[in-house]
């Protein structure tokens, strides 16, 4: 089994990031594509408060799953425990990527204990979805 890391996956169609549900309206992309520009200008604090509506509310995995990836990955917020949060919610509705980084949070041990059982079943279900 393979991992792979999915640090910066920003897919301009922003509905191939995911197999579940689709985005529904025109608003909630418009309202992805400000999230992403915060994101990817270094504005992590607004790109949290920007996600968060719609990753609670909308139930949007795509924002739930770079909601993890900012909480993860930049520690000054002092949130990584909200990264294995997010990643579970948009892992239990399908998302390939939330479901590989997980099993690879839970196989390193870095923001939360070893957990062998739940890496491998995670990434067994990111695999079968051609991660």
């Amino acid at each position: 089994m393979k991992i792979k890391y999915y640090s910066n996956v920003i897919l301009l169609g922003l509905s191939v990031c995911s197999q579940a549900a689709p985005i529904e309206s025109l608003k909630e992309k418009e309202q992805l594509l400000i999230c992403q520009k915060e994101r990817d200008t270094g504005r992590f604090q607004e790109a949290v408060d920007c996600y968060l509506p719609l990753a609670e509310k909308e139930n949007n995995i795509i924002a739930q799953t770079f909601l993890a990836h900012i909480y993860e990955h930049q520690k000054e917020l002092n949130k990584q425990d909200q990264a294995i949060y997010w990643y579970e919610k948009a892992a239990h509705q399908g998302d390939k990527y939330a479901q590989n980084n997980l099993g690879r949070i839970y196989l390193q041990g870095e923001i939360t204990p070893i957990d062998n059982k739940k890496a491998i079943y995670w990434l067994e279900k990111a695999e079968a979805q051609g991660v």
